[in-house]
C-alpha cells in the first residue's frame, strides 16, 4: 500500500514538472516565444496583481454609496452604589445590558463619492495600460533575440560553405602542387585559411549559444534541448516599408503606444484629482436611525424580589432615533485649500510627463523610420556588390581551374565574397529588424 502511494506520488510530481516545462519536441515559433515569456514575466504578473488591486478598489469605492449598518452590545457590574437608570433610583451591586443598531447614508458630499469612482476607474484603466507596456517591451526583446539566433545561425552556414571552398581549394591545389604547377608556399596560404575559417565557425557556435541563453533567459526556460522554427528570410520575403509621412506615422504609434496611453490616463486621473479636492469644500449631509434597548439585574436579588423579566425590560426600554445631520467646513487649518494645490501640482507633473512621453514617442518614430529606410538602402548596396562578387568569384574559379590564376587571386575573390555575403546577411537582419520595429509602434503584430 505504501509502494503504491509512494509511486503515485512520484507520478504525480512528474505531472507537475513536465506542464511546468514545455516539451522541447518542436521548435518554438516567435508567437509562442513571446506568449511563453509574457506568461512567465514576474514583472507581468505583478502589474496583473495591482491590475486586481484596482478592480477591488473600484468596487469598494461604488459600496460607498450604501449606507452603513452597525450593531452593538455590551455588559456592566457595577458594585457599590450605581444609578439604576430603569427608575433613577440608587442601587447597590448592579449588572446592566444594553444593545444598540445604527444605520446612515450619506446623501451629499459634494459629488466626492462620485468622482472617486471615476478616478478609480481611471486608475483601473492605468494599470491595465501599464501591464500592456510590459508585454510590449517583452516583444521587442524576444524578437531582438530571435533575430540574433537566426542571423548568427545563417552566418554560420555561410562560413561553414566557406570552409568547403577552401577545402576544396586545398585539395586541387595540393594536386597541382605535387605535380610542380604551383609552388609547395601557396599550400601554407590555404592552410592559414582554412585554419582561420574554422576558428571563425568556433566563435560563431559559441555566439549561437549565447544567443540561444539569452532567448532562454527571457523565457525563464530551462531547457538545454530549446531549438526555434528558422522561418526563411530572403529578398522575396522583405517586408515593405509604409508609404507614410513621419507625422502620419507618429499619429498611428500615438493609438498603439501604451506609454503614452499609460501618461494620458495619469493625466485625467490627476484632473480628476481636483475635482475631487474641491468636493471637501461642500457641505456634507446625512441621514441615520438608531435603534438601542437595555435591561438590569440586580445581583443581590433577595433585595429585590420583583424584578422585572429580561425580554420586559428590553421590550420597556427600547428607543428608536431618527436623525439628519449637515456639516459645514468653514476652516479645517487650510487642509481643503492645500489639497486643493497638491492636486494641481500633480496635474502640472502628469502634464509634463504626457508631453516628454510624446516627444520621446516622436523621436523614436523619427529614429525608427530613418533606421529601417537606411537599412534598406544599406541591404540594397550590400545586395548588388554581393552579386557582383559572386560573379567575379564565378570567374575567379573558372580561371583557377584552367591554371589561368594563382590561388593567391582565387583566394582573394573567394575572401572578398565571403567579406560581401557577411555583409549582406547582417544588413539584411538588420532591415528586417528595424522594419518590424517600425511595424511594431504602429500596432502592427511581430511576426517572421
Amino acid at each position: 500500500m505504501r509502494k503504491s502511494i509512494a509511486l503515485l506520488a512520484i507520478m504525480h510530481l512528474a505531472v507537475q514538472i513536465s506542464l511546468a516545462q514545455p516539451s522541447s519536441e518542436k521548435n518554438w515559433t516567435l508567437d509562442e516565444c513571446i506568449s511563453y515569456a509574457q506568461q512567465r514575466s514576474l514583472d507581468i504578473q505583478n502589474a496583473t496583481l495591482l491590475e486586481q488591486s484596482a478592480e477591488h478598489k473600484l468596487k469598494q469605492s461604488l459600496w460607498a454609496f450604501a449606507p452603513s449598518l452597525n450593531a452593538g452590545a455590551g455588559v456592566n457590574y457595577t458594585f457599590g452604589r450605581a444609578i439604576d437608570y430603569g427608575n433613577n433610583s440608587v442601587s447597590n451591586d448592579l449588572q446592566s445590558s444594553n444593545f444598540s443598531l445604527q444605520a446612515s447614508v450619506t446623501l451629499f458630499e459634494g459629488l466626492g463619492h462620485y468622482r472617486t469612482v471615476q478616478a478609480n476607474k481611471i486608475s483601473r484603466k492605468i494599470q491595465q495600460a501599464a501591464k500592456h507596456s510590459l508585454q510590449q517591451a517583452i516583444e521587442l526583446n524576444v524578437m531582438s533575440a530571435y533575430l540574433q539566433i537566426l542571423y548568427t545561425t545563417e552566418l554560420l552556414e555561410s562560413q561553414k560553405r566557406q570552409k568547403e571552398l577552401t577545402e576544396q581549394l586545398l585539395a586541387t591545389s595540393r594536386e597541382k602542387a605535387n605535380v610542380g604547377a604551383i609552388p609547395q608556399g601557396s599550400l601554407l596560404d590555404i592552410e592559414a585559411q582554412l585554419a582561420t575559417e574554422n576558428q571563425q565557425i568556433v566563435e560563431t557556435e559559441s555566439r549561437i549559444q549565447l544567443a540561444y541563453i539569452q532567448l532562454m533567459q527571457l523565457l525563464d526556460l530551462k531547457d538545454t534541448n530549446f531549438r526555434i522554427v528558422r522561418p526563411i528570410i530572403s529578398v522575396e520575403t522583405l517586408p515593405v516599408l509604409p508609404q507614410r509621412t513621419l507625422q502620419e506615422l507618429y499619429e498611428e504609434a500615438r493609438e498603439h503606444y501604451a506609454p503614452l496611453q499609460e501618461a494620458a490616463l495619469r493625466k485625467e486621473l490627476a484632473n480628476k484629482n481636483i475635482q475631487i479636492a474641491y468636493s471637501r469644500y461642500s457641505p456634507r449631509l446625512t441621514l441615520g436611525a438608531s435603534y438601542g434597548s437595555g435591561a438590569r439585574h440586580f445581583l443581590d436579588t433577595k433585595s429585590h424580589p420583583n424584578e422585572i423579566a429580561f425580554m420586559q425590560q428590553i421590550k420597556d426600554n427600547a428607543s428608536q432615533n431618527i436623525n439628519l445631520n449637515l456639516s459645514i467646513p468653514i476652516f479645517n487649518n487650510f487642509a481643503e485649500r492645500e489639497g486643493v494645490q497638491q492636486a494641481k501640482i500633480a496635474l502640472q507633473q502628469a502634464s509634463i510627463n504626457e508631453q516628454k512621453t510624446e516627444n520621446s514617442l516622436y523621436k523614436t518614430i523619427q529614429e525608427a523610420l530613418s533606421d529601417a529606410t537606411g537599412a534598406y538602402k544599406k541591404f540594397e548596396a550590400a545586395e548588388q556588390s554581393y552579386q557582383a562578387l559572386k560573379l567575379a568569384f564565378e570567374w575567379a574559379t573558372d580561371k583557377y581551374t584552367v591554371g589561368a590564376t594563382s590561388p593567391y587571386d582565387y583566394s582573394q575573390a573567394k575572401t572578398k565574397l565571403a567579406q560581401a555575403e557577411v555583409s549582406r546577411l547582417q544588413a539584411l537582419f538588420e532591415y528586417v529588424f528595424k522594419s518590424k520595429i517600425l511595424n511594431f509602434y504602429r500596432g502592427l503584430k511581430l511576426s517572421l
